[in-house]
């Protein structure tokens, strides 16, 4: 609605045009009729595209191939270097080797000698998407009316079993020995819901029409493991490492590749 039609009815603000918005209210029915809707939708959440893994590394390993050598000269597990107690990788020099690599003379070329980890595979869950609504909209002599309900839910895409389960392991070893269960947060999340109603109500008294309506709207969007970029984080992990297990040591150490269960 534009011009003097639209400031007419909602004052010079409106000059420019306003857009209206008219919801259902069963005035269009006949007269003692009731009409009954119900819709319901379906569906998953999927990744359009990833990015490759990176199946190889510059690193210097030993004579078999089978273990990396530090800069303190021991062979250990990938996921040894740089945790307390151990040195940090050291880059093998492809072009004169026997001396000190660098971003020069190390290409990553070598593959990993264990197992890798598609860190978004772990945790991407293909969330469910459910909307059902329902409306019923009568008219019965001079009164009419419409009653909807939509309930919408959309699960969350982050949710990583691994760790769900190693924690309940963990926590079932340390009940038995006495000891207080982890509280943690878990890296998942659990999406979004919305509940909506809607009552529309019209009749009339002689010459008086009376209208009434009334909505009520709740929602609740949960997405924590989404808030500190977790995809990008996953995306760009090292995929030698468990993303769901820790190994005995310092703080962020990861359990060795191939190992069973959970270690505190």
């Amino acid at each position: 609605m534009k011009g003097a039609a639209a400031a007419s009815l909602y004052g010079s603000r409106a000059q420019n045009g306003v857009i209206e918005i008219t919801t259902k209210r069963g005035t269009s029915l006949q007269t003692n009729s009731l009409n009954i809707l119900v819709r319901g939708e379906y569906g998953t959440s999927q990744l359009v595209g990833d990015v490759g893994l990176t199946r190889s590394h510059p690193y210097l390993m030993n004579a078999q191939g089978t273990l990396f050598i530090d800069s303190d000269g021991n062979e250990v597990q990938f996921t040894d270097l740089s945790r307390p107690g151990f040195g940090a990788p050291v880059l093998a020099n492809q072009i004169n080797p026997g001396e000190p690599g660098d971003s020069f003379t190390s290409f990553a070329n070598q593959a990993f000698p264990h197992e890798l980890f598609d860190h978004m595979d772990t945790f991407f869950d293909p969330g469910e998407t459910m909307d059902v609504y329902s409306a019923v909209t009568g008219r019965f002599g001079e009164s009419s009316f419409r009653v909807s309900v939509d309930q919408f839910m959309e699960g969350g895409v982050v949710r990583c079993a691994p760790c769900i389960d190693n924690l309940s392991t963990l926590n079932a070893d340390r009940v038995a020995q006495g000891l207080t269960p982890f509280d943690v947060g878990l890296p998942d999340d659990d999406g979004y819901e919305r509940q909506n109603v809607r009552l529309n109500v019209d009749t009339r008294f002689g010459d008086l029409d009376i209208a009434a309506s009334g909505f009520y709207s709740r929602a609740d969007q949960d997405d924590k493991a989404l808030e500190n970029g977790a995809f990008s984080q996953l995306t760009f992990a090292s995929p030698a490492v468990h993303p769901a297990r820790r190994k005995q040591g310092g703080p962020g150490a990861v359990g060795e590749p191939g190992a069973a269960g959970a270690r505190a």
